[in-house]
This record gives C-alpha cells, sequence and structure tokens, in this order.
C-alpha cells in the first residue's frame, strides 16, 4: 500500500503559509501511521520552476498509488485537476481533495468545468459548514466538513485559570500570520496608535524604535513579510511607536509564544479567507481574538465569547472592538477558558482521524471487491 500526496510540503521548512503547514503536517502525520516508504510525494513548491521534475513526480505518483490526498492553492488547482480527473476516470485512483481556503464556490461557478473535475473525485473536503452547503446547492454531492486542525500542545486550562493579568498597562498584543496587506496590519498598525493616544499615551519623540514600556498597549508582528509589501510595511512600523516586528516562529512553538498575550489581532481584509491556522493558534493558548468578520468568522469565533470582532466593510471599527475587551467590563479569565474549550474542535487525533477512516475504509472496500 502507497498513498500519495500532492501538495506544497518543502520538507526543508522554509515556508510558513497556512498551505505549506498544514500539507506538511498531513505528510507528517501518514509517515508516523505508515512509514515514509508508504508516502509518494508529489512536492508542487515552485512548480512553474521545475516542471520537468513536478511531472515526473506526478506520474510516479499516478502509477504508484491508488489513493492520493491533495492539497492544492487556487492556481494548483487549474494545473492539476484536469489531469487527476481523468486519472480518477480512468485509471479508477482514488483523490481525496483536501480543500485550502474559502473559494471553491467561487471557483465553480466562475468556471463549470471545474462540475466534473470535483465530482471525480472521492471526495472533497473542506473546512466550512456554510461552504459545504453552498457547494451543495449548487450541485456537487460529495463535498464533506473536515475543519482545520493543527498539530499543537494546547495550553493547560488550570494554567490559564492561575494567570494572572496586569490590570495595568502596557497590555501586550500580537499578529501571527503572513506580514502582508491583506492580513490587515496597517490597520492594526494604525489602531494601536489610535488607542494609545485617545487613552493619553503621546508617541515618543527620541528617535528611537520599537515598542514603547510607556504605553497602554503594544503590538508584537509575527510572521514571513510579503515581498510586495516589505517597504509599505517598514513605513507603516515606523509610524506607529508601541510595534515590534518580531520575525517568524515554527509552526510547533506558536502556542507558546502566543500564551503570553492579552490578545491577538486578526484584521483581514481578505474576502477569500477560510478557516485561519493563526486562529486555531490562539484558541489553543487561551488568548482572546479581536478580528474582523471574514465570512466563516462565526464558525470559529463568537462575538464576546472568544473575543470582539467587528464590521468586514469597516476596518475602522477594529479600534472600537479594541476598546471593548480594554475598556469594557470582560471577564478576561472566562474568554480564555472559552478559547481552550473551542481549540477542541480542532485536535489532530480527530480530523486526520476522519481521513484515515476514509482511505482506509475505501481500500477494504475495493480489497473486497477484487477478492
Amino acid at each position: 500500500m502507497t498513498i500519495g500526496l500532492i501538495g506544497c510540503i518543502d520538507p526543508e521548512e522554509t515556508l510558513f503559509d497556512g498551505q505549506t503547514i498544514k500539507t506538511r503536517t498531513i505528510y507528517k502525520l501518514l509517515v508516523d501511521r505508515y512509514g515514509a516508504s508508504a508516502v509518494k510525494c508529489v512536492d508542487t513548491r515552485q512548480y512553474k520552476l521545475r516542471p520537468f521534475s513536478v511531472i515526473a513526480d506526478l506520474i510516479s505518483c499516478l502509477f504508484t498509488c491508488d489513493d492520493m490526498i491533495v492539497l492544492l492553492s487556487s492556481n494548483g488547482r487549474r494545473v492539476f485537476f484536469p489531469v487527476l480527473s481523468v486519472a480518477a476516470r480512468t485509471m479508477k485512483k482514488r483523490i481525496y481533495h483536501n480543500l485550502i481556503g474559502g473559494r471553491l464556490a467561487d471557483e465553480l461557478q466562475q468556471n463549470p468545468r471545474y462540475m466534473r473535475y470535483l465530482s471525480s473525485f472521492a471526495v472533497n473536503w473542506v473546512e466550512s459548514r456554510k461552504l459545504e452547503e453552498r457547494l451543495t446547492r449548487l450541485g456537487l454531492a460529495n463535498a464533506r466538513y473536515l475543519p482545520n486542525f493543527k498539530t499543537l500542545h494546547p495550553a493547560d486550562l488550570n494554567e490559564v485559570k492561575q494567570m494572572e493579568f496586569s490590570e495595568h498597562p502596557p497590555y501586550r498584543m500580537c499578529t501571527f500570520s503572513r506580514v502582508t496587506e491583506k492580513k490587515g496590519i496597517n490597520e492594526a498598525l494604525l489602531a494601536i496608535t489610535q488607542l494609545n493616544e485617545k487613552v493619553g499615551f503621546s508617541p515618543r519623540h527620541d528617535g528611537s524604535s520599537g515598542a514603547s514600556d510607556s504605553a497602554f498597549a503594544t503590538l508584537d508582528i509575527y510572521g514571513p513579510i510579503d515581498d510586495a509589501y516589505k517597504d509599505e510595511f517598514e513605513v507603516a512600523l515606523k509610524s506607529c511607536p508601541y510595534a515590534k516586528y518580531k520575525g517568524i516562529v515554527a509552526p510547533e512553538s506558536s502556542v507558546e509564544v502566543i500564551k503570553d498575550y492579552y490578545a491577538l489581532l486578526f484584521p483581514t481584509k481578505w474576502a477569500a479567507e477560510g478557516m485561519p491556522g493563526t486562529i486555531i493558534d490562539a484558541l489553543s493558548a487561551g488568548v482572546p481574538i479581536v478580528a474582523s468578520k471574514w465570512p466563516y468568522y462565526s464558525e470559529m469565533l463568537e462575538d464576546g465569547v472568544t473575543g470582539f470582532g467587528y464590521d468586514f466593510d469597516k476596518p475602522e471599527l477594529l479600534l472600537e472592538a479594541l476598546e471593548k475587551l480594554l475598556l469594557g467590563e470582560v471577564e478576561i479569565e472566562t474568554i480564555r477558558t472559552n478559547c481552550l474549550n473551542h481549540s477542541r474542535s480542532y485536535a489532530p487525533n480527530l480530523v486526520f482521524g476522519e481521513i484515515v477512516r476514509v482511505i482506509e475504509e475505501n481500500m477494504d472496500i475495493n480489497f473486497s471487491k477484487s477478492i
């Protein structure tokens, strides 16, 4: 038995975007369960720069594996779906499409041929119940809900309950995502500056850099900086004397880093945002989340329970949401406990366990038919 895995695996672990982290996590779990020799990989990282290598790996995978898990970006779906659909229909290969992001229904409406591709697969796992329902209404019969997940060690509930957070500033905030314009980093920096000024803290004019020790709230920014955003980010960061860029953190260390913050900010402006891994990080750390209400917000977060949200189309309301958390009558210990309870829905044993169950069930059925 050999299982194929097609997606951006990046075994050198140089990439830290959500797609790669999820694909690499599934690879490691497959190896843990079946052994490295039983997992055939097609690493699609920078496939346009090494097409012959990727094509050779894909051909080998198609002739070696009857079962293949596929995790692709929007561009990757356009390239690989036609080939995988032919393999499913003519070679009887079982394709388990594990969707990343929340754009598939829009893509299906824009590209009607996707219905033929998706319908030929064994299953299309999607991270949102709303997306599953929408795809079903469009006529796709094999869309199934399977939440995003990460292999994390959640903060201990008793430890969180015993944590004593200062009732005095500075209140430490963080972002933990790719550093891009679409992730709302500019808005986060502006809101932190406005918040400090509103409660009576003024920016320093001593020429120094980094977050001030004399502040009501500070912001630490983690994550890889998008090349196209680098110059704009540097200017925006300098404009906020209460913020620092703290670099990239290994995915497995996210909870340990985030758990000491008062809140995580997620002011995304990306309409196609799916079920972000950074939200799972914060929930697992027991840290309140202040986020824009992207289309799937309500499936992961709850206003006043796990933190506070604001209208996706009104980024200026981020400041108001921060004020609710920091200046309102909020039981921070209760919110932190709620976050930890919500994190259980994204446990790897549940999600990966379902992946294994479906694949092995199909293997058994196929084996029985062949006897």
